[in-house]
């Protein structure tokens, strides 16, 4: 979705054609082997038929009406600009969650299904709980994955269980219990980090997405990775020269959009959350 939207908006028939393919290919390995994963379906249905009930018993996140919903309902109306941050300063801190919630604008549901993401996130990282616990308990192995597991399982479904007042550090945080345990895994078995690096990655990538100012996580890779002093040399000021770029970029408005007077400190929020369509309010 990142990088979709630097040419397409996020439009009705783009989130159609994406998730159609995504259905069908899910589909197809499913009936293929479905007495194999027979049991992950029917659980996978039952823990987000359980969850998915929070989404309408609770109001949505403060910053919601903020930037949350105008920027993702902008993801679906425009590619991608640089500028936006100047009509908003939520629209200067991007999420990933919200290009994920964009994917879900579709006929007749249109923005009523913009919590998603968190949905998603919560509703699969507690499978994975329970698959860890599972496996343990049948293992007779109760060791420190074992109660993580159950710990943070509990944790989360006690304490992050009104998933339409999550914002991006919410589900961003779910992620890091999940990244504390695969972490544990490779350092216990003692296995090669190279070789099984790449979940740790995967979720150190959807972290950062989420939240930026989670990059410092990285630390918890210093003692796995054999020569970190070097590694952190040469990331770091990769990543202080994209944020230093980012920054001044959201500075500047973009051509097309650029204002003929002075514009309200939060006009596109209102203009977006209010008319559901891409204008200028000018005062």
């Amino acid at each position: 979705s990142y990088l979709s939207n630097f040419i397409l908006a996020h439009s009705e028939l783009h989130n159609i054609i994406l998730l159609m393919l995504g259905i069908s290919l899910f589909s197809l390995k499913l009936f293929k082997h479905f007495s194999r994963y027979k049991k992950e379906f029917f659980l996978t249905i039952l823990v987000f038929f359980l969850i998915s009930s929070s989404l309408f018993l609770y109001k949505n996140h403060d910053d919601f009406p903020y930037y949350h919903f105008p920027y993702t309902y902008y993801l679906t109306q425009q590619s991608f600009y640089i500028g936006v941050g100047q009509f908003n300063h939520g629209f200067r801190t991007p999420s990933s969650i919200f290009y994920l919630n964009s994917l879900f604008y579709l006929p007749v549901i249109k923005y009523y299904f913009f919590q998603i993401g968190s949905l998603m996130i919560m509703g699969f990282t507690s499978l994975i709980f329970l698959d860890f616990i599972y496996k343990k308990i049948k293992e007779k192995n109760n060791d420190i994955i074992f109660f993580l597991s159950l710990m943070f399982f509990i944790f989360v479904n006690i304490f992050f269980y009104r998933i339409s007042e999550h914002g991006t550090d919410r589900s961003a945080q779910i992620l890091i219990f999940l990244f504390i345990i695969e972490l544990i895994i490779i350092i216990n078995t003692n296995d090669h980090f190279r070789e099984n690096s790449s979940k740790i990655f995967v979720l150190l990538i959807l972290i950062i997405s989420l939240k930026a100012f989670y990059i410092f996580y990285l630390t918890l890779l210093f003692p796995i990775t054999p020569h970190p002093i070097p590694i952190l040399k040469s990331i770091f000021p990769i990543i202080l020269e994209a944020t230093k770029y980012s920054a001044e970029k959201s500075e500047e408005p973009p051509k097309s959009l650029k204002p003929t007077a002075t514009l309200g400190q939060n006009s596109l929020s209102r203009m977006v959350t209010r008319k559901y369509h891409y204008s200028i309010i000018i005062h």
